[in-house]
């Protein structure tokens, strides 16, 4: 069985510098592919010294924000996805388990380096007001609008930027299984919810046509995933 990651002896970090630490550790990543080429021309063991210094600083950058989600804040992100949580707590609890499914996404899907701020997802995520009597299955499809469009997630998370098509579809199915697996049947340990999370990107993954034909029409892609979930 799977064990669940030890908690961080930094886990109370604030948002910003847990966020400034998913820096660290994405700017590390991309910097050791794209200067590739470059330390390529290195003479040993200087080659070796420099990759050697990125990963360290890649690990660092990972260990240190490599909390354990609790099974009560994944409750909590469920029902703040599903609208009957609300305020400030529930939705800082949603955008913490959501950083640690995207995290965990990330290290299942080798090259995905799109960063995500956990600061502005948790403000984007306080805005999210659904109507007491909407479907949770509605409130999760406006959530995932508010989302996509909080400029949260991407290269650079705060900055508007333009993304190749590949990429904003990577990124739409993550987000999109993220909520599926949030809105679906809680699993016995945490093991088992990340396993649940990684067939939820399955899932999505495997009708992606369907899930771009929804964009932009709330009730269709409510349809998605309240569907989804129940499969899950």
């Amino acid at each position: 069985m799977k064990k669940p990651p030890r908690p961080s002896p930094l886990h109370g970090l604030p948002m910003p510098l847990r966020d400034a630490l998913r820096g660290m550790s994405g700017f590390a990543e991309a910097a050791e592919e794209a200067l590739a080429p470059a330390a390529s021309i290195l003479p040993e063991p200087i080659r070796s010294r420099f990759r050697d210094a990125l990963r360290s600083l890649e690990r660092r950058g990972k260990g240190l924000i490599n909390t354990a989600i609790s099974a009560e804040q994944i409750v909590i992100a469920g029902n703040f996805i599903s609208g009957t949580a609300r305020g400030a707590d529930a939705a800082a609890s949603c955008a913490a388990v959501f950083c640690f499914a995207w995290d965990h996404l990330a290290e299942s899907r080798p090259g995905q380096t799109y960063l995500i701020s956990e600061t502005l997802l948790s403000a984007a995520m306080q805005e999210h007001a659904p109507p007491p009597d909407q479907l949770p299955s509605l409130s999760a499809a406006a959530l995932y609008d508010r989302i996509r469009a909080s400029a949260a997630i991407g290269n650079m998370p705060g900055f508007i930027a333009t993304l190749s098509a590949q990429s904003q579809q990577e990124i739409d199915l993550s987000l999109l299984a993220i909520i599926v697996w949030l809105l679906s049947d809680r699993a016995a340990t945490l093991a088992e919810e990340e396993n649940l999370l990684e067939l939820s990107l399955a899932l999505v993954t495997a009708i992606q046509t369907d899930v771009s034909a929804a964009l932009g029409n709330s009730e269709k892609l409510a349809q998605i995933i309240e569907s989804s979930s129940e499969h899950l």
